[in-house]
C-alpha cells in the first residue's frame, strides 16, 4: 500500500492517504474531499490543495499579524517594566556585595573582639590615657 500526502484545501493541514483512495476527510477541520484518478481531475486536484494550502497559509498571517496589532501598544509598559526589571537585579547585586561586605567585617569582629575583651580584663587599657 503506498501513502500519498495532500493538504486540505480548507485549514491546510497535512493529510496521508492511500494513493487508490476515492475520498478523505481532513482530521482536523472535517473538510470532506473527493478525490479523482485520472491524471486531467489529478492536476486539478494538485492546484485545489495548493490554493487551500496557501489560503490556510494567509490566514495564519493574517491572525499573526492581528495579535502583533494588538500587543504593539503594550510594548512600551513591557519594555518599562523590563528596565526596572533589570534596576532591580543591578540592586539585588549591590546588595549581595555589601552584605558580603560586611560578612567578610563580622567575621573579623568575632576574631578581634574576644582579644579585645582579654586585654580589657587583663587591664591593658586602664593604662593607656586617651
Amino acid at each position: 500500500m503506498t501513502l500519498i500526502d495532500l493538504v486540505c484545501p480548507d485549514c491546510g493541514a497535512k493529510l496521508r492517504i492511500n494513493e487508490k483512495s476515492t475520498h478523505a476527510t481532513c482530521n482536523y477541520c472535517g473538510h470532506n474531499i473527493v478525490i479523482k484518478n485520472d491524471q486531467q481531475d489529478g492536476h486539478q486536484f494538485g492546484f485545489d490543495f495548493e490554493r487551500g494550502r496557501i489560503q490556510a497559509q494567509s490566514v495564519t498571517n493574517a491572525e499573526l499579524a492581528s495579535r502583533i496589532q494588538k500587543l504593539l501598544p503594550v510594548l512600551p509598559k513591557v519594555q518599562k517594566y523590563q528596565e526596572k526589571l533589570n534596576s532591580l537585579t543591578l540592586q539585588s547585586q549591590e546588595l549581595e556585595v555589601l552584605c558580603q561586605q560586611d560578612k567578610n567585617k563580622s567575621s573579623i569582629m568575632v576574631i578581634i573582639l574576644p582579644i579585645i575583651l582579654g586585654l580589657v580584663a587583663a587591664g591593658v587599657f586602664s593604662t593607656l590615657s586617651f
